[in-house]
């Protein structure tokens, strides 16, 4: 455990502490002194004029053992565990769902022990101004953190272990662009050529980590190249036996870790490797949230489509408006899915004509940047996205869902290697998480990479995220 790792800790403690306090004072001082003011000579009454007022000193009193409470309950729910590293939506949505619970359990002590509460209004206040205010002191510490780390203060050193792999340089590219981590050295089972970072690297052989842990300041061991079962277990036992943190990026088979389930049978130990991720509530609240939207959705564009449906139907009146596309859904069955003819009405004989012209890596799927089959209309269709949203009506037909793996060819998917099929085990998506992180530019082998870290991780928030960030990345192809 490093020091910094404890002081920044500390500091959302006192951070968080500091904002809850004053933000339960704001909500005293909105309700009782500042419910209206004047402006433009014109008197504004925000709330209705306080009935009673309560006694400050009472109120700092009772705001010191409600901010304590607080605090105690965000602790209970990890909100300060050492070290604490997670994505910034996810720490504003587990601080919200932390607080929220805070502040119910308060209110339920209050209902049970009939204290006379001074004014719910304030209560409401209060929570939604503490929130505000623990979100900005985050931001605050880790721009802080941010900047300490650029000037190589708590940075977390690594020690990275990998041959001359994608793996590697991804893991090399990334920390060179992540202040929190300083690489200290690359080590390798092969001969790895120098790489310059920070002119202070150390390369060398793996049968040397014991005397690089012994002679540098290092404070994790990071696997990026798997080996052996044997050698990774020496590799993590010669890093725990030096008290260093040890990490390991699993290729694609080893993905399968994500979706380990312990639990015993009688009195046998059982492991299962699940298939994906999405199970139980989960897949339930998904269901809705895929009905809702999709309905919703469907109402608020129908001008837009049935524009869209005219001018297609104008241009080519023989030809149909929608293109039914055979692809392969849920558990492999074949579905009809539905999108805005955007090429011309022979477009699938001329592909076997064009086959031989694929700029898409891997020879599964087939794509072309100046297709000439895409209709000009079809070309301003394609880059707002607005062809895929016929797609709206195979989510309300359950034959997709908003998120999930990319909904492929019968033909492509005859060429899948088996353990890739296990992508058929959710509904395809109309986004996901391959869309989001490059799309059309990725191999087929980082698509499917991408559409495996997916099953294996599944969560709620995570398709909110997705669904977010399709959003921004259609702003920005548009843009472009």
């Amino acid at each position: 455990m490093k020091r910094s790792e404890v002081i920044y800790t500390l500091l959302k403690i006192v951070t968080d502490g500091t904002a809850i306090f004053l933000a339960i004072l704001s909500a005293y001082a909105l309700r009782i002194s500042f419910y209206e003011f004047d402006f433009l000579n014109r008197s504004f009454q925000l709330f209705p004029e306080p009935i009673s007022s309560y006694p400050l000193l009472a109120f700092l009193y009772f705001t010191f053992l409600c901010t304590s409470f607080l605090l105690v309950v965000l602790a209970i729910n990890g909100r300060y565990e050492i070290p604490k590293k997670e994505p910034f939506h996810r720490e504003v949505a587990s601080l919200f769902w932390s607080l929220s619970t805070g502040m119910a359990l308060v209110l339920v002590y209050f209902f049970f022990t009939q204290f006379t509460f001074f004014s719910r209004l304030i209560f409401g206040l209060a929570w939604g101004i503490a929130f505000v205010y623990i979100i900005i002191g985050r931001l605050v510490l880790r721009a802080l953190k941010q900047r300490l780390n650029r000037k190589g203060l708590g940075r977390t050193q690594v020690l990275l272990i990998g041959n001359h792999e994608k793996v590697t340089l991804s893991v090399i590219d990334h920390l060179k662009n992540d202040p929190e981590y300083g690489l200290v050295g690359i080590i390798s089972s092969e001969n790895l050529p120098s790489i310059d970072f920070e002119k202070k690297i150390i390369t060398g052989h793996i049968n040397q980590l014991r005397a690089i842990l012994e002679s540098n300041y290092i404070n994790e061991v990071w696997l990026a190249a798997p080996h052996s079962e044997k050698l990774n277990h020496e590799i993590a036992k010669i890093a725990h036996s030096h008290h260093k943190t040890f990490r390991l990026f699993p290729d694609e088979i080893a993905l399968d870790l994500a979706g380990l389930e312990l639990s015993t049978f009688h009195d046998l130990p059982l492991v299962t490797l699940k298939n994906n991720n999405l199970n139980g509530w989960g897949l339930v609240l998904k269901n809705i949230f895929d009905l809702v939207s999709a309905s919703l959705i469907l109402v608020i564009l129908s001008p837009v489509l049935i524009t869209i449906a005219l001018i297609i139907k104008l241009k080519n009146p023989k030809a149909p408006i929608i293109y039914k596309s055979k692809r392969v859904g849920l558990n492999g069955r074949i579905f009809d899915c539905y999108k805005f003819r955007t090429m011309v009405p022979n477009a699938d004989e001329l592909k076997q004509e064009l086959i031989e012209q694929n700029e898409r890596k891997g020879g599964i799927l087939f794509k072309m940047a100046d297709d000439p089959r895409i209709t000009s209309f079809g070309k301003f269709l394609r880059k707002s996205s607005l062809d895929e949203f016929p797609q709206l009506f195979n989510i309300l037909k359950r034959d997709m869902s908003f998120i999930g793996p990319r909904p492929h060819l019968v033909e492509e998917v005859q060429k899948y290697p088996e353990e890739l099929k296990q992508v058929l085990s959710v509904r395809p998506g109309l986004s996901g998480f391959a869309q989001i992180n490059g799309h059309s530019q990725l191999s087929f082998e980082e698509e499917m990479r991408y559409e495996l870290f997916y099953l294996k991780n599944w969560s709620f928030s995570l398709d909110l995220l997705i669904f977010l960030k399709s959003f921004l990345v259609v702003l920005r192809s548009n843009n472009q």
